[in-house]
């Protein structure tokens, strides 16, 4: 299931990377209109392959914000919480629970080796689970608060 879906994203994004370049008012259509006193046209990123990537990522919230308008600073904002702490546990859950369902006594093979399936019921190694669960939680409830 993962493949496919990996798969897919990656022709996506190349189609994307493409295309921009070739049908600019289709990808980038603030670039070329703006609506004077209320939004400034946006500023045109450069056309190479990955060349748009970098500058994207310098954008100050309020540029983004004179040139498409307060619901994308709120996206924006959105995904740069979901990828700091998505980051953070996803570090996190690899360092402490891959090895422990790895090195488990299930007797299971390939990728069902690093699930919690590998684990045996009753088995001590599961308490190490509920405190990062717990600390998954507080986590996530700081950094959204």
């Amino acid at each position: 299931v993962a493949l496919p879906a990996a798969i897919t994203a990656l022709a996506m994004y190349l189609f994307f990377c493409l295309a921009r370049g070739r049908y600019p008012l289709f990808f980038a259509p603030r670039t070329h209109k703006e609506v004077p006193g209320i939004e400034r046209a946006a500023t045109r990123l450069p056309d190479g392959f990955l060349a748009w990537l970098a500058p994207l990522m310098r954008l100050s919230l309020e540029d983004v914000a004179s040139t498409a308008g307060m619901d994308a600073v709120g996206y924006v904002v959105f995904q740069a919480t979901l990828l700091k702490v998505l980051g953070v546990l996803t570090l996190l859950c690899c360092i402490v629970l891959l090895p422990l369902y790895a090195t488990a006594d299930g007797g299971l093979g390939g990728f069902n080796q690093l699930s919690m399936s590998n684990v045996e019921q009753g088995s001590g190694r599961l308490w190490v689970v509920a405190p990062l669960c717990w600390l998954t939680s507080v986590v996530v409830y700081l950094k959204i608060f």
